[in-house]
């Protein structure tokens, strides 16, 4: 059963360690406006969510992940309405440059990029990005230099801000915003009871544990947004046992800002062995 005292969204997660321990896992989730006014708190999305086909798509919502974190996720939501976007939220930071629809072309001095459609929002997602490689693998507009020409590949319209991708056969490192998944690979070979596997930013995203206060700074989207993050108080946890109750740390492991809903959502999560033996009859959060 879960006893919530507090506003915010609670879900557990029965899970097991590397050895087979049992543990549970609490999140807790609160949402707000970058205004500091409240939002409607959604129910927390524990499976994930995809805007398509999950195989050749990247989540929109990341399935929950079960053990901690290293650190703090920090992700952003949305649509690009300048040709250059910027996103920080306390010490990590990622920038990108965005363009209108193009293609692959065929010219006199070899393939090239084709000539630019007018400009429109450009959804923040990794299929606008580079790819499909290792790194980004649902990207668009990186083909094998070995691979002949063919009409109509599109080229990413989120690319690195001073290392587009230029040339047929090249591979520029990607750029995004958003969750990514095991299949990258910043991820791949990770352990997966690794803190950091946990993480599902990408890596220039992935800042150390958050106190939940830092500043937020987003350019080129919807509107600008400078603001700090609410500065909540840490969720308080406990575990009730017959045999003794238990008090895991919550910790701040996602931001996600909204640019498009002018939303900021914060994301604890605790963790902790609860012993085969005993039964957690209550989680209490405060």
């Amino acid at each position: 059963m879960i006893d919530n005292h507090t506003p915010w969204a609670v879900a557990t997660l029965g899970i097991s360690d590397r050895h087979g321990e049992p543990a549970l896992c609490v999140v807790v989730e609160a949402s707000i406006g970058v205004d500091g006014t409240a939002c409607e708190q959604p129910p927390i999305c524990l499976d994930g969510t995809w805007t398509g086909d999950p195989a050749v798509c990247a989540p929109r919502e990341a399935p929950c992940c079960c053990m901690p974190k290293a650190g703090t996720d920090c992700l952003l939501r949305g649509h690009g309405h300048a040709r250059s976007v910027r996103f920080r939220c306390g010490p990590v930071e990622q920038r990108a440059r965005l363009s209108g629809a193009r293609s692959w072309v065929r010219r006199w001095c070899g393939v090239r990029p084709g000539p630019e459609a007018a400009f429109e929002p450009v959804p923040l997602l990794w299929e606008q990005a580079a790819g499909a490689q290792p790194a980004n693998p649902v990207g668009i507009g990186v083909v094998p230099r070995k691979e002949q020409f063919r009409d109509g590949v599109p080229l990413p319209r989120i690319e690195h801000p001073t290392h587009p991708l230029t040339r047929w056969g090249r591979s520029p490192t990607p750029v995004g915003f958003g969750p990514t998944t095991p299949a990258w690979a910043h991820r791949r070979e990770l352990d997966a009871f690794d803190p950091a596997a946990q993480h599902v930013a990408p890596p220039d995203l992935i800042a150390p544990v958050l106190r939940g206060d830092e500043d937020i700074i987003v350019e080129g989207c919807r509107q600008p947004i400078a603001c700090r993050l609410p500065g909540l108080p840490q969720p308080q946890v406990r575990l009730v046992r017959r045999c003794g109750d238990l008090t895991p740390e919550a910790r701040l492991d996602t931001v996600l800002v909204d640019a498009d809903a002018l939303s900021i959502r914060l994301t604890w999560r605790a963790w902790c062995l609860v012993d085969e033996h005993a039964t957690v009859e209550t989680v209490r959060v405060a």
